[in-house]
């Protein structure tokens, strides 16, 4: 993998971590253009009828310049739009110390009342200097 946030700086691996210990890794993919993606993608997560798409959007962050968590939902392959207002962007919080994103999405017909992970991930970063030795 190599994200890149700015000309300098990249992602070389991201993963979330559920609280069950479990980790998955997140994927980057094209965009709808075939360029390259602002988001980190998540397998998908089935669930009965319903089909849950989370990526981490770095295109869309928060006022703590952190990604926005978004959710795609589809039920029976059908997009599912109901109360979308209200489950398709969750930002970071914090939560005994401990920075995590918790998805709610408050959907009856769900069988999930919340899915809660951190990230983490490594960072390659460039950083360019010249000195200049001046004899005293």
């Amino acid at each position: 993998m190599d994200f890149r946030l700015s000309d300098n700086h990249s992602i070389v691996e991201a993963w979330i971590i559920f609280k069950n210990g479990s980790k998955k890794e997140l994927k980057e993919k094209a965009d709808r253009r075939g360029g390259k993606s602002r988001c980190l993608f998540f397998d998908e997560i089935p669930s009965e009828e319903f089909t849950i798409q989370f990526r981490l959007d770095f295109s869309a962050t928060d006022e703590k310049r952190d990604p926005i968590l978004d959710a795609d939902i589809s039920k029976n392959g059908k997009k599912y739009r109901k109360s979308k207002s209200l489950w398709h962007h969750t930002s970071k919080t914090v939560e005994d110390g401990i920075f995590q994103y918790k998805w709610k999405p408050n959907i009856e017909e769900l069988k999930i009342s919340e899915i809660a992970f951190l990230f983490q991930s490594k960072h390659d970063q460039t950083i360019s200097g010249a000195a200049r030795i001046i004899k005293g």
